[in-house]
């Protein structure tokens, strides 16, 4: 296991509680959850870095899994999330904090490398058109550096 605070360079002493398994899980399951986990390294760090503003940084939970459904029950359930207002593409977390004439910040997580889908892009240039700030992490490193640039 590594530790997350090992993201965060040497001398920080940070022990977040948040682990990433070497274990012999398949490619494809690590994969899948390693976007998962750099989101909520970030998400520790942040609220380390910044307690004053913990409770303005959330997620925006669109990436919805459902396991162990049938078909039916889990069309039923998508139908229902876009009724209460689910929309395909919206950024992972906001940051609801005004600063330099934006009104607060959106970030997508991606797994590194990863680009933005038709739908993410469409989004993400909609809430930079209406004020937003937007911005695209896939790693720890540019989630930190993205941030400390907004709030500064």
């Amino acid at each position: 296991m590594i530790k997350a605070s090992a993201l965060f360079g040497q001398g920080l002493g940070l022990d977040l509680g948040i682990q990433f398994s070497n274990s012999k899980a398949s490619k494809k399951t690590k994969r899948n959850h390693l976007e998962e986990d750099i989101q909520a390294a970030c998400v520790q760090w942040f609220r380390y870095q910044y307690p004053k503003l913990a409770m303005n940084l959330f997620a925006i939970p669109n990436a919805l899994a459902f396991t162990g459904e049938n078909r039916k029950a889990f069309f039923g359930k998508i139908a229902r999330l876009k009724a209460m207002g689910l929309v395909k593409g919206v950024p992972d977390l906001f940051l609801a904090v005004a600063r330099s004439g934006f009104s607060g910040l959106f970030i997508e997580m991606k797994k590194p490398g990863e680009k933005l889908s038709k739908e993410q892009s469409v989004v993400c240039q909609n809430f930079l058109s209406h004020g937003y700030d937007v911005i695209v992490c896939d790693s720890v490193d540019q989630f930190m550096n993205g941030t400390n640039r907004y709030l500064s």
